[in-house]
């Protein structure tokens, strides 16, 4: 899939109401011409959120958070930047442009299997759920029933069953016009030997695997026979599904997970379902395999925190350590471990009385994973264990400190492992170096190196200084009319702009419009935030005095107003050369530093 076409981007910004798409996820109130609300960004009691459909922005006035609608969306659900995109395109009946270097045919030719493969998906979803609700087959309802799964849940879900005949899928497909390669190519029919297709999953509870957006891009289905050998099966992968990249249950749990600010990682799919409907909604699941690289960093888009709800034995803590090693790799800043009662599940705890209190409890509770697993490699040899008990206790320790990617974190632990087994700081420390499997280590444990090493600055940065009025006026009218530009790139007018920041930022823009056509706003949004930015998106999504009814005779005014500030500064400066010339009675280039006053004059009103 190539890069997303800036003119559809700005296409897709122009066409999107900023205040419709914020408002489902923050109450907006009208207060003149602006919308606030309580940042979703921060905690607060007093709105300082604004948002400006005019200017296409928001801008927390609080926190400094600040952007179009595809920052929002990132900040706020996880989505991608071109998950972002594609959604409000598909919002606003954009057709996506790519620019890849592929021919238009072949960009044609994927963008229509992409359709035909989620109409599939969101027709066997919607087949299922009907099945399961309304149809005459009721063992599925029974089922999820009997687990004690709320219809509330389940509908949220968009659980639904599969019937036990062999092309229930696949003729109904067919009626709506969908063919049975299409059912194939999206993983729901496999193809008969004599012609023909059958549907993948039969007589099952059938749970879609959800992207981001809510849509179907695959599916699991729980059997409900007893003499089936396969308790689940799962959608293959195809072109538009990789099994370890989609955790179950995350689409729901986003939500729960930014309001708790921690992810529950539970193993099961009906684990993931029972806690959803008891309450606990910050739960997901990887899909039938141990937790994958792609899962992780997914679940690092959403939370600095992440709890792994195994099972208490000893095949649970080893799925849970091999859960940690990924989530350390994917630099997951907190990973804890809550042991459940061996051979209990959270489904089964919950079915108690009071299983949800100890579900919460345990949870609580949890620890953080590198503290279990190193207590439980140097424990054995403790307290005068013998030299071979404390090196194989040592190579257990070190195999999990390897994975810690963090200097300050690896330091502690390696002086925890030497404190516990009584072995000097850099005999462990090298003997962890030499264990590694692989680059990069933390190199030389020496503090003065490690203080250098924090990625801080020895000094704070400089900050940015705030825009004055003229400055504020000038964002905004370039903002409002990006042609504008043009005359900032022809008049070399960035130039006079007393704000080093903003003047570079201009002469950017300004050649980037005259040259691209790239949009000011596009510019805008992909700076750092250092501290301009926030304050553009703050005249952005200010009050009525940057209103956007001006006329070129404003912005004329306006020029006229930085030009004669701008000569101002410039007078003053050449007046102070004339003074040390005439002293020093270098008189000829007096003279021409004089010329250079009088030809100031002129921008200064009269």
């Amino acid at each position: 899939m190539g890069r997303i076409a800036d003119r559809t981007i700005e296409e897709v910004r122009d066409r999107t109401s900023i205040v419709q798409v914020v408002g489902e996820y923050v109450r907006l109130q009208r207060r003149g011409t602006r919308m606030v609300g309580l940042c979703p960004f921060h905690n607060e009691k007093t709105p300082s959120f604004h948002v400006n459909d005019d200017r296409r922005s928001f801008h927390c006035f609080g926190c400094g958070a600040s952007g179009d609608v595809f920052r929002f969306l990132t900040q706020h659900t996880g989505l991608s930047f071109p998950e972002a995109v594609r959604q409000m395109a598909d919002r606003c009946g954009i057709e996506i442009e790519e620019s890849s270097g592929v021919d238009d045919a072949e960009q044609r030719r994927r963008r229509d299997a992409r359709e035909r493969y989620f109409r599939a998906t969101a027709f066997a979803r919607e087949l299922w759920e009907s099945r399961l609700w309304t149809g005459g087959d009721k063992q599925g309802l029974e089922y999820l029933r009997g687990r004690e799964i709320k219809e509330e849940t389940a509908r949220a879900f968009g659980i639904g069953y599969a019937l036990p005949g062999w092309s229930d899928l696949v003729d109904a497909a067919e009626r709506r016009g969908i063919s049975g390669a299409e059912l194939e190519m999206a993983g729901l029919a496999m193809e008969r030997r004599g012609g023909g297709h059958y549907d993948r999953f039969r007589h099952r509870v059938m749970f879609p695997i959800m992207d981001l957006t809510g849509r179907a891009v695959a599916f699991s289905g729980r059997t409900l026979d007893p003499e089936e050998r396969a308790k689940y099966i799962n959608s293959p992968e195809t072109a538009f599904y990789t099994k370890g990249r989609n955790l179950f249950g995350l689409a729901p749990a986003r939500k729960g997970i930014r309001e708790r600010k921690a992810a529950v990682l539970v193993e099961g799919n009906f684990d993931v379902l029972a806690m959803h409907a008891a309450g606990i909604n910050h739960v997901c699941a990887p899909l039938g395999t141990a937790l994958t690289a792609d899962q992780a960093r997914l679940l690092r888009r959403f939370t600095d925190r992440v709890v792994i709800l195994f099972d208490g034995d000893a095949a649970g803590r080893e799925a849970a350590r091999k859960a940690l090693f990924v989530l350390l790799e994917a630099e997951v800043p907190e990973v804890l471990f809550a042991a459940l009662p061996r051979g209990a599940d959270p489904a089964d705890l919950l079915e108690e009385s009071t299983g949800k209190e100890q579900l919460e409890d345990i949870v609580s509770r949890a620890r953080p994973m590198l503290d279990v697993c190193v207590d439980e490699a140097v424990r054995p040899a403790v307290g005068g264990g013998t030299g071979v008990d404390k090196r194989v206790a040592l190579g257990a320790a070190a195999e999990v400190i390897t994975h810690i990617r963090d200097k300050f974190l690896w330091r502690r632990y390696v002086e925890q492992v030497a404190r516990r087994l009584e072995i000097p700081d850099r005999d462990v420390a090298e003997f962890v170096r030499s264990a590694a499997s692989r680059p990069p280590l933390p190199p030389d444990p020496d503090p003065e190196e490690l203080r250098i090493d924090t990625g801080l600055p020895e000094e704070p940065a400089p900050e940015i200084a705030a825009l004055n009025e003229f400055e504020r006026m000038l964002v905004r009218f370039v903002h409002d009319r990006p042609r504008r530009l043009e005359r900032i790139f022809r008049e070399q007018l960035f130039r006079i702009v007393g704000h080093e920041e903003l003047s570079a930022l201009l002469e950017r823009a300004a050649n980037g419009w005259v040259r691209e056509g790239r949009d000011f706003r596009t510019l805008v949004d992909a700076m750092p935030d250092d501290g301009l930015r926030s304050q553009i998106f703050g005249v952005l999504a200010g009050g009525a005095a940057f209103d956007s009814r001006d006329t070129e005779a404003d912005f004329d005014a306006l020029l006229v107003e930085i030009k004669a500030a701008w000569a101002g500064e410039e007078i003053r400066r050449w007046e102070s050369e004339v003074a040390r010339l005439d002293r020093e009675g270098l008189y000829e280039e007096m003279f021409k530093a004089q010329e250079r006053v009088n030809a100031l004059m002129r921008f200064l009103p009269s």
